[in-house]
C-alpha cells in the first residue's frame, strides 16, 4: 500500500453487513477497471450502483464505454449513470 501512487481507502467495520448504494466516480480512462467491482456488487449483493461520468470519460473512450454499457444492459435495474452536470439528480 506503500508504494502505491494513486488514493486508497480502506474501510474496517465489524458491523458492515450490506452494500445496497454504491457511489462510483469515472474521473479517467483508467478507471475502467471498476466495471469489473461494479459487475461483482450487483451480482453478489444485488447492490445499487450510481456512475458519474466526470468529463465525459465513458463516451470518449471505447473500453469504458463497451464495460458500461454491457453493465447497464445486463443489470439495468441497478446502474444508474449521471454526467457531473445532472449529479445532482442522483439521490441515496
Amino acid at each position: 500500500i506503500a508504494k502505491n501512487k494513486l488514493p486508497i481507502g480502506i474501510l474496517i467495520d465489524n458491523d458492515f453487513h450490506e452494500t445496497d448504494n454504491i457511489f462510483v466516480p469515472i474521473f479517467s480512462a483508467d478507471d475502467a477497471f471498476l466495471a469489473d467491482y461494479i459487475q461483482r456488487f450487483v451480482f453478489n449483493n444485488n447492490s445499487q450502483v450510481s456512475i458519474i461520468d466526470i468529463n465525459n470519460q465513458i463516451e470518449n473512450n471505447f473500453l469504458l464505454k463497451t464495460g458500461i454499457n454491457s453493465l447497464e444492459h445486463n443489470f439495468s435495474k441497478n446502474i444508474s449513470i449521471a454526467d457531473e452536470k445532472s449529479s445532482a439528480l442522483l439521490s441515496f
